[in-house]
């Protein structure tokens, strides 16, 4: 069976800190930049990656298009020694990166080596840490890669860890994260060697592109009623108040079953909503929440408890389509209390107690 390594580009393979320090005028504007960019994403995910670019350097009061000098940014130097040496051994290569596909392909030619598949977030309508990345590359091959090597913690190690696939950190940058990848190194020198003695050491990950057990799939935040919501990789849950940053979150204690709303993704693919749709917060897979209402349930750190069902209203069908308030009924989720404080993060185990 061929032996898969999936990869992110900017960071890793590619000097994206070189590239948008120059796209915008200067180093002393990355901190300024990593801060909003996720932000942008988050926000719409079917953005593509030249449109977030443009508009994250707007909110910094900065008119360019970083995306027209993408092509140029230069490739690290250890690069395509590392990965040249990684095809010789037998590693199949993919990208899963938070671009564009004419961007990507301009960064495959600098880098020299060829990749056997490249997965682009305006394509999937999603952006990492989400774990769409994943599960279209498990939908290409039919299982998850072996290892996954990326420079960014936040958008591929933690999500790669929940899926169960090793890692390997390339920490260029000297941070420190948590949870531990399977290997940290500081760049890309001795590639093939890392690959093989972590897919030698490691068990095969799951071949479903999912969590494998009951687990939080997404989760979505909006600021206020009827704003647009947002994808965040976690959410800070508060006891009797409900999800920091949430609308529905209550200082003075939310009302019984209004400080959590869950619903089933099998649910929302079926009615045909994309995620989000229904604008419950949390998206979950492999659990009938039905069955959760009136007891007790953890949802990774956090204690709940399952309040009655989540049906659908005239406003929902009023910013999706006709239709869907029939088509959710008895299956638009549940509403829950929130029992402990905690982090509800995506790839969180969900179990009855």
């Amino acid at each position: 069976m061929a032996r898969w390594a999936t990869f992110d580009c900017y960071g890793t393979l590619v000097d994206w800190n070189a590239g948008i320090a120059g796209a915008l005028g200067g180093a002393q504007l990355l901190d300024r930049y990593h801060e909003l960019e996720p932000a942008v994403q988050a926000e719409d995910p079917t953005r593509t990656y030249r449109e977030v670019l443009r508009e994250t350097a707007r909110r910094m009061g900065i008119d360019a298009d970083p995306a027209s000098t993408l092509p140029d940014w230069p490739v690290f130097p250890e690069v395509t020694a590392a990965l040249t040496e990684a095809r010789s051994r037998g590693w199949r290569l993919a990208i899963l990166s938070n671009s564009d596909r004419d961007l990507i392909e301009a960064s495959i030619r600098a880098i020299g080596v060829p990749f056997d598949l490249a997965i682009v977030a305006s394509e999937i309508g999603s952006y990492k840490p989400a774990l769409q990345h994943w599960q279209a590359f498990a939908a290409a091959v039919g299982r998850l890669p072996d290892v996954h090597v990326a420079q960014s913690h936040f958008h591929d190690v933690v999500p790669a860890t929940r899926l169960g696939i090793p890692t390997i950190w390339i920490n260029r940058l000297a941070e420190v994260g948590d949870p531990p990848a399977t290997r940290e190194q500081p760049s890309l020198a001795g590639l093939a060697d890392a690959l093989d003695a972590v897919a030698g050491d490691a068990p095969r990950p799951p071949s479903s592109g999912r969590p494998p057990h009951a687990a939080v799939e997404a989760i979505h935040l909006g600021p206020a009623e009827g704003a647009e919501l947002r994808s965040v990789a976690s959410a800070r849950a508060v006891a009797g108040r409900g999800l920091e940053g949430d609308r529905y979150y209550a200082d003075d204690g939310a009302a019984p079953g209004q400080a959590l709303t869950l619903v089933e993704a099998e649910v929302v693919e079926d009615v045909g909503l994309p995620p989000g749709g229904t604008r419950r917060q949390v998206t979950t897979r492999g659990i009938r929440l039905n069955d959760l209402v009136g007891r007790r349930f953890r949802v990774g750190e956090v204690e709940c408890h399952g309040v009655e069902l989540c049906e659908p209203c005239a406003h929902l069908e009023s910013m999706t389509r006709p239709g869907i308030m029939r088509e959710l009924v008895h299956r638009g989720g549940i509403n829950a209390d929130i029992l402990s404080d905690g982090t509800i993060a995506i790839g969180d185990e969900i179990v009855p107690l």
